[in-house]
């Protein structure tokens, strides 16, 4: 038995421990997920990454800003730490994860600006003829509506 349970935790230690599942979502769906130039999935997807680095990963969608995070190795489980499990980082969790990120229309511009309520019109009139010409869906449309509400209100 104490065999097994050594065999076991080994097993453990040497696969699987090192990497990561990582969730990632964002709103509207269907952005490039990036990493180091790569494109490694589309939102919503789950990645593997490896817990023993640091990963900047960039979210990209036609028509909104990028937005690029860096997901970082954490150890905030209060355990007692020992033995092979934390060389191989079972302790270490990817942060953050899941990965939830919200895109806003790439006319938007930096800041609300002055006159908030005259900027908040053109971004709705611009996301109307976006769905007038049918450039985006009405799922789309919707969503980006709502980034534009929430650029202007927060």
């Amino acid at each position: 038995m104490k065999k097994f349970l050594a065999l076991s935790l080994a097993a453990a230690a040497l696969f699987g421990c090192s990497t990561e599942k990582v969730a990632v979502c964002s709103c509207p769906a269907g952005a490039d997920v990036v990493i180091g130039g790569e494109v490694v999935g589309q939102t919503p997807c789950e990645i593997r990454l490896d817990k023993d680095s640091t990963h900047q990963i960039t979210i990209k969608k036609a028509g909104y800003k990028d937005v690029s995070y860096t997901l970082a190795t954490t150890s905030d489980l209060p355990q007692i730490k020992f033995g092979p499990l934390v060389d191989a980082g079972y302790y270490m969790e990817l942060s953050p994860n899941p990965l939830k990120v919200k895109l806003y229309p790439a006319f938007l511009p930096e800041t609300p600006g002055d006159k908030p309520s005259d900027g908040y019109l053109d971004a709705v009139i611009k996301a109307d003829d976006m769905h007038k010409e049918g450039s985006i869906d009405k799922k789309e449309h919707s969503s980006m509506l709502g980034a534009i509400k929430n650029f202007y209100t927060e």
